[in-house]
């Protein structure tokens, strides 16, 4: 993760970001589109101290707001942290792209411009960022960290999903991975020999 997206460590910060509402869906700007996610900040926020930040991904044809119902990992958190869960567009059939590069793959631009906003904006601590996703957005996470890294994420979880495939030659240069990272892959879901994971149904 880059300075800009946060301080390692811990930085005190004192700009309200927020609002009013615990849970609420955003619009952000990201690459000249409006996109849009659902974040959810703990009543017990501090803008004084640093808090995780998790980004979680859903599958085919969910949302942000349905992925955060099903997997509930909010009431799993032992520590105050913040959640976003961005959405695919309904152009895309809700579905995340997976093979574009980073430099032009929208859903990945996304994710970054999202992690810049909150960063930018509120207390976050840069070394614990991570990424969450389920079906097709385990699959989405394992091919961002290959993308991005640790420049931006300190672990991944893929629930039912695989990935990433391909060549060396298929991810951007310069980058840190594979990172930690669970991988739990759905009963009824079938093998992907590329990878070696299970291949997501959605």
């Amino acid at each position: 993760m880059s300075e800009a997206m946060g301080c390692a460590g811990g930085c005190p910060r004192t700009k309200s970001y927020w609002g009013r509402s615990d849970v609420e869906r955003v619009v952000i700007s990201s690459r000249g589109v409006s996109r849009s996610y659902t974040r959810s900040v703990p009543t017990d926020y501090d803008p004084q101290h640093a808090h995780p930040l998790i980004a979680v991904f859903h599958g085919d044809r969910g949302t942000g707001a349905d992925v955060r119902t099903a997997l509930g990992l909010e009431s799993a958190a032992t520590e105050p942290a913040l959640f976003v869960y961005p959405d695919a567009t309904e152009a895309s059939g809700r579905s995340f792209d997976l093979e574009t590069p980073l430099a032009g793959n929208a859903n990945m631009q996304l994710a970054r411009a999202i992690l810049n906003e909150i960063a930018d904006a509120s207390a976050i601590d840069a070394t614990r960022v991570f990424a969450a996703g389920i079906s097709r957005g385990a699959y989405f996470v394992n091919f961002l960290n290959a993308r991005v890294g640790s420049e931006s994420l300190r672990a991944v979880a893929a629930h039912s999903g695989s990935g990433p495939y391909g060549t060396p030659a298929d991810y951007d240069p310069g980058r840190t991975f594979p990172l930690p990272g669970a991988r739990r892959p759905g009963a009824a879901h079938t093998r992907d020999e590329r990878s070696g994971g299970a291949i997501a149904d959605g």
